[in-house]
């Protein structure tokens, strides 16, 4: 089957990934190779992700940059230390430009109409986005602003997040590596 899967990110490039062997794939990412950037502060699930990398032939350690022991939780009033079984930062954009070789991939490609007539299946892995499929109706989304800091003496050595007023998102501070950490809110 030839298949065509529109977003080029961790779940699309995964998608090819588990599929590759099967069918003849074709990945559009609307970036650049060049300028390729996935999204979001990168923490995830050690134990899940060693899991479903094992399946396409990537070991997850090789991307881990912190494993972290705690989550720090400023409340308005006291903070919480809570233990942590699994949550890691990793290098994100190089696990998914792993998952990207020996695969056909159009960069720089953005997609706005299925390209039905040379596929048999074609798969919006775009995310939020979402460049074929419309908008999902009353969609919650919370705008968020996050930036790489390298710190030359980090302000913390773990997880820190710290609710907004009313549960309306968070602040955070996930560690990297060789002092570099994504701090953001949203």
């Amino acid at each position: 089957m030839r298949i065509a899967i529109v977003g080029g990110g961790v779940a699309g490039s995964y998608l090819a990934s588990l599929m590759a062997n099967k069918h003849d794939i074709v990945i559009y990412e609307r970036q650049s190779y060049e300028k390729f950037y996935t999204v979001c502060a990168w923490g995830t699930s050690l134990p899940e992700l060693r899991k479903l990398s094992s399946k396409i032939g990537l070991n997850f350690d090789d991307y881990v940059l912190f494993a972290g022991k705690r989550m720090i939780v400023q409340l308005r009033d006291e903070e919480l230390e809570i233990p942590l079984k699994g949550l890691c930062t990793f290098d994100k954009r190089r696990f998914v430009m792993d998952m990207h070789k020996g695969k056909e991939i159009i960069y720089g490609e953005a997609v706005r109409t299925a390209p039905t007539d040379k596929y048999d299946l074609v798969v919006d892995a775009t995310g939020f986005s979402r460049s074929l499929l419309p908008r999902v109706g009353k969609d919650y989304f919370i705008p968020t602003l996050e930036y790489k800091v390298k710190y030359r003496n980090p302000p913390l050595d773990d997880f820190m997040v710290r609710p907004l007023p009313g549960l309306t998102g968070y602040l955070w501070y996930f560690p990297l590596d060789n002092g570099y950490a994504h701090v953001g809110a949203g």
